[in-house]
């Protein structure tokens, strides 16, 4: 079920199991994002629970080739969103590896419409225009 509000999508997914004397029924929480709902490579965007992982996992590496080969290997199976993608480059210290990563996760974003949203996450206009070129050369 998808409900649209002004700005927010929330999308939920109910499954029913029936065995032979019982019925469970759960629900999950696939995903909240704001913005528009274009979707990219992906189906829906991970969860808040399942990023805090992420996140964890990437910060607590030492090296910033850890990090980034942390955030490289998750990012493909993973629907993040560009505000997401934003939050794992920042967890990065340097700005080239931040570029580097804005590049692989470009492919892989739930909503690229918004991508312009991970610009906040670098500090020079030199990486900002790359990274631009570069998601225009995409589409």
């Amino acid at each position: 079920m998808s409900v649209s509000i002004p700005g927010q999508t929330t999308t939920h997914t109910t499954s029913t199991t029936v065995t032979s004397s019982s019925t469970v029924t759960t629900h999950e929480e696939v995903g909240t994002h704001t913005g528009e709902a274009t979707t990219g490579n992906c189906g829906s965007p991970t969860t808040d629970m399942d990023f805090s992982q992420i996140s964890k996992s990437i910060a607590s590496k030492t090296f910033e080739d850890s990090k980034l080969e942390i955030a490289k290997e998750v990012t493909p199976n993973k629907c993040l969103t560009a505000s997401k993608i934003k939050q794992v480059m920042e967890l990065f210290t340097y700005e080239e590896t931040r570029l580097e990563y804005a590049k692989f996760a470009f492919e892989y974003c739930f909503d690229p419409d918004n991508y312009y949203q991970v610009y906040d996450a670098f500090t020079f206009e030199t990486s900002i225009d790359e990274l631009r070129t570069f998601t225009k050369s995409k589409r």
